[in-house]
């Protein structure tokens, strides 16, 4: 049986949840955006700075769905923690609390690691590789999956 250490036993205990690098699929099942075609996001001078609008009021939203404290458990490591799309934008991901979920930048499959791979994926989209439903799916089922195939 697995040890369990004090600090564990008392984030557990304190009701205080730990950000991970995957979202909950019950509460981030991952959301596109109709709008956001291949198309829209291969045009040239598209960026998700047009699109990009997350308000502190729904990051806080996320937050408290997750249980999780933004300075707290993993969100109070060196790196902290970034409220995240799990359908990147780049791949047409929605602006959704459906489609987002605190996700830590320290350890291993960051979130560092996940930006990556949305650039790799936007550009296979763009290049006519994979569909950009394609790139919805692997990314939304388990995108350390996606990860491991295009990135390895």
């Amino acid at each position: 049986m697995k040890k369990i250490s004090i600090l564990t036993a008392i984030i557990f205990s304190s009701g205080i949840a730990l950000a991970d690098n995957m979202p909950n699929p019950q509460l981030t099942p991952g959301v596109a955006d109709p709008t956001l075609t291949t198309q829209v996001i291969c045009a040239k001078g598209w960026s998700t700075s047009t699109v990009r609008d997350v308000p502190e009021s729904l990051k806080k939203q996320v937050y408290q769905r997750y249980n999780v404290q933004p300075h707290q458990g993993y969100c109070s490591g060196p790196n902290s923690c970034e409220v995240d799309h799990l359908i990147p934008l780049t791949a047409g991901g929605a602006n959704d609390i459906h489609n987002l979920w605190p996700q830590p930048y320290d350890g291993p499959m960051s979130a560092h690691d996940k930006d990556r791979l949305e650039v790799k994926l936007h550009s296979l989209v763009c290049s006519g590789q994979i569909s950009l439903a394609q790139a919805q799916k692997e990314i939304s089922t388990d995108w350390r999956v996606a990860y491991q195939k295009y990135m390895k």
